[in-house]
């Protein structure tokens, strides 16, 4: 088993009985080679699918899954590539460090996803205040929170993807450009004028997007103020949920045959390299990748719409 997976419980706040809530925390953090976990909280079954870009150098991505009395809160977390000109913390780079720090506000129970997130946020600003935004450590994030009758709360920061499948078709309930489309429309014609730059030569262009209006939602920690993405579904609308980083590289089709498509993605990458097809970059063909399916172990009461 890849040492980035951590369990651990808590007792965080109390709950309405005046008692503590017992909580139990799973990370799966620096994966250094592809791994699998299977896990249940409640009546759900969680499978986390984790993989470095680089076979032996700790991903830049994260997941955690909280399972506490009432809910089930499941995250994917996508580190930002960091610049030659974005801080280390104590040996660890900027991506990671955004991830772990994001991970651990999240593992708190007692408040909701969407406030934990804007707490990370602003702690994280302030942490680097002297830094300008395009360098910042920062992540992505896609969060998911159920209750026990089922029903779904979804909140998304940056370019990390939620899916659902209803029946058999599967439909993006978030996701898509976390740019303006004017500013991604520029941004995609600048890298096919320069099929051959360097990730460096990418990173130096996208420092014009360094601004909040360039962003219609931005990563936690890039700027004062976030711009979350949310959804909320009842029980009936959902039988199945994926939340991802962008790294899966995911669509309907995958997604019907999620474990194949991972298995075969890196080889897939592999063959578009040479011409750049398919939206891979040869500064960047691979990425890391997490991505969490979430399946109900037992049906439960459909509940009134």
């Amino acid at each position: 088993m890849d040492g980035g997976f951590t369990e651990r419980n808590s007792a965080l706040g109390a709950d309405c009985r005046g008692g503590p809530e017992r909580v139990g925390v799973r990370q799966g953090l620096d994966a250094t080679m592809p791994s699998t976990f299977d896990l249940v909280a409640r009546s759900y079954r969680v499978t986390a699918f984790q993989d470095s870009s680089k076979p032996g150098v700790a991903s830049q991505d994260g997941w955690c899954l909280v399972e506490a009395d009432q809910t089930v809160r499941v995250a994917a977390i996508d580190g930002v590539t960091p610049s030659a000109r974005t801080p280390t913390v104590e040996g660890v780079d900027g991506a990671r460090f955004a991830t772990r720090f994001i991970a651990e506000h999240l593992g708190d129970a007692t408040s909701p996803a969407g406030r934990l997130l804007n707490n990370a946020n602003q702690r994280l600003v302030e942490m680097f205040r002297g830094v300008v935004p395009a360098d910042r450590p920062r992540a992505c994030v896609a969060v998911v929170e159920i209750d026990q009758a089922g029903r779904l709360e979804a909140v998304l920061h940056g370019d990390c993807e939620v899916w659902i499948r209803r029946g058999s078709a599967w439909a993006q309930l978030l996701g898509g450009s976390c740019v303006d489309p004017r500013v991604d429309g520029e941004w995609q014609e600048w890298v096919d004028a320069n099929p051959h730059a360097t990730l460096e030569e990418l990173q130096e262009y996208e420092r014009r997007r360094g601004v909040p209006e360039a962003w219609v939602c931005p990563p936690i920690g890039m700027f004062d103020t976030t711009k979350p993405r949310s959804a909320t579904l009842s029980c009936n609308a959902w039988d199945e949920v994926v939340v991802a980083t962008d790294g899966g590289r995911l669509d309907p089709e995958r997604l019907t045959r999620l474990a194949p498509w991972l298995a075969e993605q890196r080889s897939w990458e592999r063959e578009r390299i040479g011409n750049g097809t398919d939206g891979v970059r040869r500064a960047k063909p691979h990425d890391d990748r997490t991505v969490l399916r979430i399946e109900r172990v037992t049906a439960l009461a459909p509940q009134p719409n």
